[in-house]
């Protein structure tokens, strides 16, 4: 019985390391935008975008937006099925 849950709680590591490694792989294409875009176009960086907010603003806010929404989505994605236990303590 031990073997079966060392087995599931592998596969439970794996899975949330692929999610947490696409996560951080999607979220570093986005911030790598904003990085170009403030070495190569700076000028795009001061106008106007959202809310009369400027692109550099706008896209800074965005990516804290997207940061709490991808910790959400982990969050919600890597739980521990209740039928796996709820005594299970550090998960």
């Amino acid at each position: 019985m031990a073997d079966g849950a060392t087995h599931m709680d592998e596969a439970f590591e794996k899975r949330k390391s692929r999610i947490g490694i696409r996560m951080t792989l999607l979220y570093s294409v986005v911030y790598t935008g904003f990085v170009v875009l403030s070495v190569f176009r700076p000028t795009w960086m001061g106008a106007p975008a959202v809310f009369g907010l400027n692109l550099a603003v706008s896209y800074g806010l965005g990516l804290i937006l997207i940061a709490i929404a991808f910790a959400l989505v982990y969050n919600h994605l890597c739980r521990v099925p209740s039928s796996r236990g709820s005594t299970r303590k550090g998960a």
